[in-house]
């Protein structure tokens, strides 16, 4: 019966180590450049976009920054360049639009994306060595029109508006994927249907879908429902599996397909 208690309060001791925050890294972030020629942006974005891209994305560097210190896991570095154990730079691959229409006998839609890539590389500042990179994708809504039964009805954004909600996605995601990287997204506790999670907002927002492996490794599906600064809550959609205090857990993006993944086993029907 001791070996069985000892072994209960090495697991119980684990689970609240991987509970707790890591102390923060102290990261540099340096120029963001744009990996085409800034004169491109003019045409749908306007003149003031090649300014700020010829000033190496001076805005969103700045946003970056400052989702990097909401993730309580990273310490900015003060100045460009210096100081900092690790050095961040990164680099736009993309920021343009994406249409879909769609149209039968008496119906008509259309709806416009503005997508955005960041790619991001993360390097040790003693040696140079790349720790860890990620692309980050995102969109954000432009516009949108629907044409029915003889009514029209749209909406708009101005490029302006756009461009901030998209430098806000692309930091978040960026922030993100570092602060996971430094320390993972675990579960710190189990409750029937509902997890436990050590990160809260604003990396983890309502509706943020999360992969947790069961006991076999079969990844089950949950849905943040709350979330606070620094935990959140989330309920399992479809299957519950096993899951273990201290799970390494994941997250789906809107835009990647596995966040149309299946909820359910399937299971054969039977016969007649």
């Amino acid at each position: 019966m001791s070996a069985i208690r000892r072994v209960a309060g090495a697991l119980l001791a684990a689970a609240a180590l991987a509970a707790q925050p890591l102390q923060a890294q102290t990261v540099n972030v340096g120029a963001i450049v744009s990996e085409r020629a800034c004169s491109i942006y003019e045409d749908f974005w306007g003149m003031w976009l090649v300014v700020e891209c010829r000033n190496n994305f001076a805005a969103l560097r700045a946003r970056l920054q400052s989702a990097l210190a909401e993730t309580g896991r990273v310490r900015p570095a003060s100045g460009e360049g210096r100081g900092g154990r690790y050095q961040l730079t990164g680099q736009v691959t993309e920021l343009g639009v994406a249409s879909a229409s769609a149209a039968d006998a008496d119906y008509a839609s259309e709806s416009n994306r503005a997508v955005g890539h960041l790619d991001v590389q993360l390097r040790d500042g003693a040696n140079g060595r790349v720790v860890f990179g990620a692309t980050i994708i995102r969109s954000v809504d432009l516009s949108s029109a629907q044409a029915a039964g003889g009514m029209i009805t749209a909406s708009a954004q101005s490029p302006h508006a756009i461009y901030d909600a998209m430098q806000r996605e692309l930091a978040l995601g960026a922030a993100r994927a570092i602060a996971f990287h430094f320390d993972p997204l675990r579960v710190t506790s189990v409750d029937g249907r509902e997890v436990q999670l050590n990160y809260g907002t604003p990396l983890l927002t309502l509706g943020t879908i999360v992969l947790v492996p069961d006991a076999g490794g079969r990844p089950i599906r949950y849905q943040v429902t709350g979330a606070l600064p620094q935990s959140a809550v989330a309920e399992v959609m479809g299957d519950l599996g096993q899951i273990a205090p201290g799970t390494i857990a994941s997250v789906v993006d809107r835009d990647d397909p596995a966040a149309n993944g299946r909820r359910f086993r399937r299971v054969d029907l039977p016969g007649n």
